[in-house]
C-alpha cells in the first residue's frame, strides 16, 4: 500500500497536537480541531470550511486533532424549527468529524493507516497490494475518500460504497462521441 497515495486522490493526514507533517516537503495547510475550536461556534465555522475547501478541491492538509474520538463524534442537536434554519443550516460538529477522517490518513501513531481500506478489507478485500485493497478478483483498488468525480486511475471504489457495503470498482470510460442524435458533442467531451 502506498502511503499517501496518487496526488490525484489529494489525501491529507490526522497527526497529534505538535505532530509532524508525515509528507515530503512538508508545506501543506495545517488546521488544528481541539477543544477551544469545538468550544467556539465562529472558529468552528472557519474550521469546518478551511477543511470543506481543502477536501472539495483535493487539496493536502495536515489535521492536527487535539480532541478524543468520543468528544469529535458527539451528537449535535438543534431545537429551532427547521424553517427557521433555512436551507444552508449545517449541523457545524458532524461535518467536522466527516472532514477531519473522510480523506485523510491516520498518522497519530507511528503506521499511517487508511481506515477505507481498513473497511474495505472487513467486506472481503485484502488490505494493501499496489493500491489500498485487493478485491476478489484480483483487482488492486484505491478506496477514494474525496468528492465523487471521474479520477485517471484504473481502479477507483468510493467510499460511499464501502459505506455501503459494496466493494463495486467505478472504471473511468470515455463518453460516447456524436451529436443531437446520440453521445455527447466535440464540446461537450
Amino acid at each position: 500500500m502506498g502511503f499517501p497515495g496518487p496526488d490525484e486522490l489529494g489525501r491529507g493526514a490526522v497527526v497529534g497536537p505538535g505532530g509532524a507533517s508525515p509528507f515530503d516537503g512538508g508545506g501543506e495547510e495545517r488546521v488544528r480541531v481541539d477543544a477551544e475550536v469545538l468550544g467556539d461556534e465562529a472558529r468552528l465555522a472557519d474550521t469546518v470550511d478551511r477543511l470543506h475547501r481543502a477536501w472539495a478541491a483535493r487539496r493536502r492538509v495536515v489535521v492536527e486533532l487535539g480532541v478524543g474520538q468520543d468528544e469529535l463524534r458527539r451528537p449535535s442537536a438543534e431545537e429551532r424549527p427547521p424553517w427557521v434554519l433555512g436551507p444552508g443550516f449545517t449541523f457545524l460538529a458532524e461535518r467536522l468529524h466527516f472532514l477531519v477522517w473522510a480523506n485523510n490518513w491516520d498518522c497519530r501513531s507511528g503506521r499511517p493507516v487508511w481506515w477505507w481500506g481498513r473497511k474495505a478489507a472487513r467486506l472481503g478485500a485484502e488490505e494493501g497490494g499496489r493500491a489500498d485493497a485487493v478485491l476478489a478478483d484480483g483487482t488492486h483498488a484505491w478506496v477514494d475518500g474525496g468528492p465523487r468525480a471521474a479520477l485517471d486511475l484504473p481502479a477507483v471504489i468510493h467510499c460511499e460504497s464501502v459505506e455501503l457495503g459494496r466493494l463495486r470498482v467505478k472504471r473511468r470510460t470515455a463518453p460516447a462521441a456524436g451529436g443531437p442524435s446520440g453521445g455527447l458533442a466535440a464540446d461537450q467531451q
